[in-house]
């Protein structure tokens, strides 16, 4: 995973496409998704309504924290819980990208020796116990963020607002659950 890789890759989709990032994402992805209010900030102070306020620690005091940049591609996607299954429905159900490439990014590479990177394009590809899902964490100003989907059940998604959150390991614990 690179950030700066996925930042060139919205330059690219910027110069091919002839229209900003934002604007590609949101006739692209979002809206084919029904995400309405969804939206990639591509820059400072934009006005979001209903925007959660992000959380960092300073010290032993809790600060609010906004970072919007220019910078699209590795993350500045505002949205919620209800478009993130509006989003998860549309991929399963291949409105977003073909099955053929679907599968593919969800396949783990595999290095000239053979052995597999458990990374697929842009997800983590993990097997346990006979289940197969992949998965995505991230985290960015003042959030944290994690989507593990079950490829024959389940999706779990954990936002928080709560930057020093790990959302991962609450994901660890409610996995037993969803497995059953």
């Amino acid at each position: 995973y690179s950030n700066t890789a996925y930042a060139l890759a919205a330059l690219l989709i910027q110069r091919v496409s002839g229209q900003s990032y934002a604007d590609f994402v949101r006739e692209a992805v979002f809206l084919p998704a029904g995400m309405k209010d969804t939206l990639v900030v591509d820059r400072p102070g934009v006005d979001v309504p209903k925007r959660a306020t992000g959380y960092h620690h300073v010290k032993k005091r809790i600060e609010p924290a906004r970072n919007d940049t220019r910078v699209v591609g590795d993350g500045q996607i505002i949205t919620s819980a209800r478009e993130m299954v509006l989003w998860e429905k549309a991929l399963r159900a291949g409105n977003l990208v073909s099955p053929e490439l679907l599968k593919r990014a969800f396949t783990s590479g595999k290095l000239t020796s053979g052995k597999k990177t458990e990374y697929g394009f842009g997800w983590s590809v993990v097997t346990e116990d006979g289940t197969r899902s992949i998965e995505h964490e991230g985290s960015w100003d003042g959030t944290a963020t994690f989507l593990r989907i079950y490829l024959d059940g389940p999706a779990l998604l954990i936002l928080s607002n709560d930057g020093n959150h790990d959302p991962s390991a609450l994901a660890d614990q409610l996995d037993p659950l969803l497995r059953e």
